[in-house]
């Protein structure tokens, strides 16, 4: 086993760690920025998953992962109710949900965390809450708004980039003192 795959497996007091080098080690670098510490021990489930709690003291986390899986749900406050992002860190992907139930919105990051869209509100007219949390919208349907993120060389700074570009669309949705990064 490698340097970052040992760590993940340490860190979580997990018996294996089926996740590869680079997956475990973007792992740790997300939990670390966004300054999540763990809140409870490791849970492993009958189908071979585990699971684990975060917090940063604003927001929860909880992680699942196992063999070819490993997603990352923040959730707003303390209680796992309404998520803000959904990460899939196996395939690249990450979904940040903006607004409520009237405007839903989401930023769409994909192909290895390098493309980000955002879907306005008019896509998600009469979907139900599984659909929207799950981004099941239709394939001929296009983006209100597109970001090309393949400039950041690193996996972890196009995440960042496109929190940021989740950000900005917030900003201009609802108003500028929900815009958390930096100023317009």
């Amino acid at each position: 086993m490698s340097k970052y795959r040992v760590m993940l497996q340490e860190y979580f007091r997990a018996y294996d760690n089926p996740l590869t080098e680079e997956i475990s080690k973007l792992i740790l670098s997300y939990l670390k920025f966004y300054g999540y510490e763990s809140e409870c021990d490791l849970i492993r489930s009958k189908s071979g998953l585990y699971e684990i709690s975060f917090t940063n003291r604003k927001n929860l986390a909880v992680l699942k992962f196992g063999e070819e899986y490993a997603v990352l749900v923040e959730y707003d406050g303390l209680v796992p109710v309404y998520p803000l992002c959904k990460m899939d860190f196996i395939k690249g992907e990450r979904l940040e949900y903006l607004g409520n139930a009237n405007n839903r919105s989401i930023v769409y990051t994909k192909e290895g965390f390098s493309k980000s869209f955002f879907y306005g509100p008019n896509n998600y007219i009469g979907m139900n809450k599984a659909d929207y949390l799950n981004n099941n919208i239709r394939e001929d349907i296009f983006p209100d708004e597109y970001r090309d993120l393949s400039e950041y060389d690193t996996p972890m700074m196009r995440i960042v980039a496109s929190a940021d570009f989740a950000n900005e669309m917030r900003a201009k949705r609802f108003n500028p003192p929900a815009y958390y990064g930096r100023q317009f």
